[in-house]
């Protein structure tokens, strides 16, 4: 457990105004019914009922990721990704997004993906844990009153094989 499994692939490009390319990415920002390792787990019901609203927000251009987690929250300040979709294959969580090209961290986190990291996402959002069995062990699982709020871009997400594995240029 903890194992990466991203990949990058290219995706596509899009020259901004300045003559810089902008970077398209895709990947599972998350997976359902596993075991974290922080030794939780969101069922796949959790997701499930994030995608709506999730989706409206990406739709609203309101869904916003940084690079690492924050230590405290700044609004757009430090914004590295704009989600643009989310949708559910199996138990797995996927979205397409841009890197924000913001400096430092979208160019940073841009640099990074260029240059083979393989870079994991982590989720943030709020609401409650219980004790529960899960496959025969008793488990933190979250709760139907869980809401996503972000996902982040970290070097090594709770929820393995989470990573980016496509890339696009525009």
């Amino acid at each position: 457990t903890g194992q990466s499994l991203a990949w990058i692939k290219l995706q596509s490009t899009e020259t901004t105004a300045d003559g810089k390319k902008k970077m398209h990415i895709q990947g599972i920002v998350t997976r359902a019914d596993i075991v974290n390792t922080e030794g939780q787990v969101y069922p796949l019901s959790v997701w499930q009922s994030n995608m709506p609203k999730m989706n409206e927000l990406a739709t609203q251009g309101k869904f916003i990721g940084k690079l690492e987690h924050p230590d405290r929250e700044l609004g757009l300040q430090d914004a590295a990704i704009l989600f643009t979709k989310f949708w559910m294959q199996g138990s797995d969580v996927w979205a397409d997004a841009t890197v924000i090209p913001t400096f430092p961290d979208g160019q940073n986190l841009q640099a990074m993906i260029e240059s083979g990291v393989a870079v994991d996402f982590s989720s943030r959002g709020y609401g409650s844990m219980k004790q529960q069995d899960f496959r025969g062990t008793p488990r933190q699982v979250g709760q139907d009153d869980f809401t996503c709020v972000a996902f982040y871009a970290v070097w090594h997400g709770a929820s393995t094989g989470s990573g980016v594995n496509s890339v696009q240029y525009q």
